[in-house]
């Protein structure tokens, strides 16, 4: 069957199988191993499932023109071999089936076939294809008993999603609801509507009973577009798994290949790497292009690439080579990544462009001289060099907020504490000290800032929950940019 023709029909339209159809095949257990074999492919190939079922009826004695169907299956599965039962990241809950019957469909025992499948969102969660146990006497009886066998599908499904709330585990109470809107496309509209019925009112009997739980939506970014630089390792890692886990489509852009690769083979579907010096315009503009040409659109922009010069230091002894660098990196990095963005969402008429208006400190052993991230809140937290990198990007930040809102992109700023594991290098007894110290000196006691904080405040920016948010630096620091500590220490030694 290797060279065998592929075809994109699974059987053909109107054949009837049953045990006389033609002679019988000379080599029965080539047909009945063939046909054993592709049950298995039933558990991801569910399109199959039907004719398979059909076909191991007949294994006792297969005939000739049953062999010819198993064969026009294998070149079926020829012509679809990436096809499959994939289950993707969706935002509804609501359980939705469909049913159907094929009144009379056995030749041999006059039995019908029913069917039904049953999605959770856009995800197939369970199908089934078989002869009913008696034969029925009108195609009115054989559709009735397939409507009470999916009613009976979905009510286990109900019973099981409670049980599993009331053990504690955080799942939408979608099930009843979604059984309420289950429509049944059937002649039987009068039995359909009773069967509902009878099921609403036990459901709602139960729901009256159980608490009521407003569920987080937690797939917050399903389907969009993302662009991260500065996204191989760190901060940006972090926030590229935050938002594959929330359903968005990511982009990681870095000079790090192996590390961005890496992550890449780790994720799986939905996540693409691409190398881009963010201080060179064509690869900038090359990553949008890129990015366009494989998904067709982009949502958001994060621009997360950034250096630092050095712990500490004067603007006396700041080499100007330490100022190109930084500002290169962190100010015309983000100046350029905004620049192609808005280039290709100004015509959507949406979009988001985040900053991450500071980054972690530098990676040194000793932890002293340790500079405050949030530097574009509080002065004198970091280098000068450093800080007229940062202070550029919240200029640029609010600059853009204003011409960009016309074409309904949103714009806006993370200011990070701290983020000691965020910081390639260190050793995990280095980050633990670093979080000691900044935790002592920081406001908000009894809690660490971590990459994954920063990301989440980010993944906030993106998501429509923010779809009114813009111009906006969100400093996440505990408090740390409000308190005037001079005051605190005289009051304590008091």
């Amino acid at each position: 069957m290797q060279d065998a023709h592929s075809c994109p029909t699974l059987m053909t339209v109107g054949a009837k199988l049953f045990t006389s159809d033609s002679g019988l095949f000379v080599d029965p257990s080539l047909c009945r191993n063939t046909i054993g074999a592709l049950q298995y492919l039933t558990l991801t190939r569910p399109d199959i499932s039907f004719t398979i079922n059909k076909l191991s009826q007949f294994l006792q004695a297969p005939t000739e023109l049953q062999w010819k169907a198993c064969k026009q299956v294998l070149r079926y599965l020829k012509c679809t071999q990436f096809n499959g039962l994939q289950f993707k990241p969706t935002a509804s809950l609501c359980v939705e089936s469909c049913a159907d019957v094929d009144w009379g469909s056995n030749l041999d025992d006059r039995r019908s076939t029913s069917s039904y499948c049953v999605y959770l969102g856009l995800n197939l969660i369970q199908c089934s294809s078989r002869k009913q146990k008696v034969v029925a006497l009108s195609s009115i009886e054989a559709e009735y008993r397939a409507l009470a066998q999916t009613t009976t599908k979905l009510a286990w499904l109900e019973k099981l999603c409670t049980d599993v709330i009331d053990a504690g585990f955080q799942l939408r109470d979608a099930v009843s609801e979604g059984v309420k809107n289950c429509f049944f496309r059937s002649a039987l509209s009068r039995i359909m509507f009773s069967i509902e019925n009878c099921v609403n009112m036990q459901f709602q009997k139960k729901k009256k009973k159980r608490r009521k739980i407003n569920w987080f939506n937690f797939i917050r970014l399903e389907g969009k577009v993302v662009i991260i630089t500065g996204g191989a390792h760190g901060l940006g890692a972090t926030t590229v798994r935050l938002f594959h886990q929330h359903g968005a489509k990511v982009v990681i852009a870095d000079i790090q290949d192996h590390l961005g690769q890496a992550i890449t083979k780790e994720l799986g579907e939905n996540v693409c790497y691409i190398h881009c010096d963010v201080t060179n315009e064509d690869d900038i503009s090359n990553l949008v292009d890129t990015t366009i040409a494989k998904y067709g659109k982009l949502d958001i922009m994060f621009s997360n690439a950034g250096v630092v010069d050095r712990p500490s230091g004067s603007i006396l002894d700041t080499p100007n080579s330490d100022l190109e660098r930084v500002i290169n990196v962190n100010t015309i990095g983000a100046f350029l990544a905004a620049k192609h963005a808005a280039r290709v969402m100004a015509p959507q008429r949406k979009g988001c462009i985040i900053f991450t208006a500071s980054l972690s400190t530098p990676a040194c052993t000793s932890i002293a001289g340790l500079s405050t991230p949030a530097c574009t809140s509080i002065a004198g937290l970091s280098t000068p060099a450093y800080a007229v990198s940062k202070y550029g990007i919240l200029g640029l930040a609010k600059s853009l907020a204003a011409e960009l809102g016309g074409c309904g992109i949103r714009v806006n700023c993370v200011s990070p504490y701290a983020v000691m594991n965020s910081i390639q290098g260190l050793s995990e007894v280095e980050v633990a000290k670093g979080e000691a110290i900044m935790s002592a000196i920081g406001n908000l006691k009894g809690k660490v800032l971590r990459a994954e904080g920063v990301a989440q405040a980010a993944l906030y920016m993106a998501s429509d929950e923010a779809n009114y948010v813009s111009g906006l630096n969100l400093v996440v620091d505990g408090g740390f940019s409000i308190v005037n500590p001079t005051l605190i220490m005289a009051r304590d030694r008091l």
